[in-house]
């Protein structure tokens, strides 16, 4: 058995590897492309928004999901809890950047960037919509299918903006970012099957918020550092540097 377990082990960590070495590849050929096609002052534009929409992830990252993988017991209320909170909290976050993008983009000096973050913005709403059963394949290991999750859409993602980039500049790594978080919620579902269901069970989402507390202190104090600097060189160096 414990011959087994261990070739099951690593079978799920060379997947794993797999996917992250896929992952950043495709990525790291994304950007070596696009670097061709755009100028500085695209990617710092889009750095705005990436750093608008994360800082605002993480300060609202109740822990819920990585409370999910390492629950044993989760039961369907516990699943349907963590989505349905995650709902809500990426309609408040796709909501309130868009309403706050225009002073965002004043404080980073770069007023341009407005429908910029407001497009970006929706990607918080997309991620929230993937399968909640997700965290059951990572809670078992089976990288493989997470690998079917994670890997396509960056290949979506890459493709779309290097085909539009002449044409759409800025906006061809806008939509090629919605396409890939488009792509994974529809492959969520073929993989992880689940009917999500609106529905909040206040004792199943206390238990898992104890749990997940500190992931949000970790992520807050992660990404405010990384967040004022970018603010800095921005407002002192102009988008093109951030770039």
């Amino acid at each position: 058995m414990k011959e087994a377990l261990a070739s099951r082990t690593g079978s799920a960590l060379m997947w794993r590897a797999l996917q992250q070495a896929g992952v950043q590849s495709i990525y790291l050929l994304r950007t070596l492309i696009l670097a061709r096609l755009l100028l500085p002052e695209h990617f710092g534009l889009v750095a705005i928004a990436t750093t608008t929409v994360g800082l605002a992830l993480n300060v609202s990252n109740l822990g819920m999901v990585p409370a999910l993988v390492q629950r044993q017991e989760a039961q369907l209320h516990h699943y349907d809890t963590a989505w349905t909170v995650g709902l809500l909290r990426g309609l408040l976050i796709t909501g309130g950047i868009a309403l706050a993008a225009p002073w965002v983009a004043t404080a980073f000096g770069a007023p341009e960037a407005t429908n910029i973050i407001r497009a970006l913005s929706l990607r918080p709403l997309f991620e929230a919509l993937a399968s909640i059963q997700i965290a059951r394949l990572t809670r078992d290991l089976r990288f493989r299918s997470l690998a079917g999750i994670r890997v396509p859409p960056a290949l979506v993602d890459l493709t779309i903006a290097s085909l539009l980039a002449r044409t759409l500049g800025v906006w061809a790594m806008v939509a090629g970012t919605l396409a890939g978080a488009l792509t994974v919620i529809v492959l969520s579902y073929l993989i992880a099957p689940h009917r999500p269901r609106l529905r909040v069970d206040r004792n199943a989402a206390n238990s898992l918020i104890r749990f997940g507390r500190w992931i949000f202190v970790r992520g807050l104090l992660t990404v405010a550092g990384g967040a004022l600097i970018q603010l800095v060189i921005s407002r002192n160096m102009g988008v093109a540097a951030l770039g």
